[in-house]
């Protein structure tokens, strides 16, 4: 192989390489960071897939109430949110780390169980 045509070919890999990394890396960045549901406004929480403005103001109205939610799962709890939604949902929000740091100022719900057979109870009568 002659020597232009071995550099054109190094060239070339190099090039398709630079290309295929800065893909990857763009795609990584264009991630949108994920809503945290601790502190995103009804119209946040409203574009996330089946949520919409009414099941929005009732996360609000609970987190309002009862303080910040510990963990994403506690979304079960609200009517509207049943299992499938919140599995569509769960890559897309969190908590923050706020929630995470201690108990102050969160009142417990009761039994996590409860709600959710509630929220399977919604699954099948709650349309939202």
């Amino acid at each position: 192989m002659s020597k232009g045509k071995e550099f054109r070919t190094i060239a070339f890999s190099c090039l398709a390489a630079w290309v295929w990394v800065s893909l990857g890396l763009q795609a990584e960045e264009s991630k949108p960071a994920p809503v945290n549901i601790n502190t995103a406004t009804v119209e946040e929480l409203a574009r996330l897939p089946g949520i919409g403005p009414r099941i929005a103001e009732r996360i609000v109205q609970h987190r309002e109430k009862n303080g910040p939610f510990r963990r994403v799962e506690e979304l079960l709890i609200i009517r509207g949110v049943n299992r499938k939604k919140f599995e569509k949902i769960r890559p897309l929000i969190t908590v923050g780390t706020e929630a995470r740091t201690g108990n102050a100022g969160l009142v417990r719900h009761g039994s996590f169980e409860q709600h959710q057979r509630h929220g399977d109870q919604q699954e099948r009568s709650d349309d939202d």
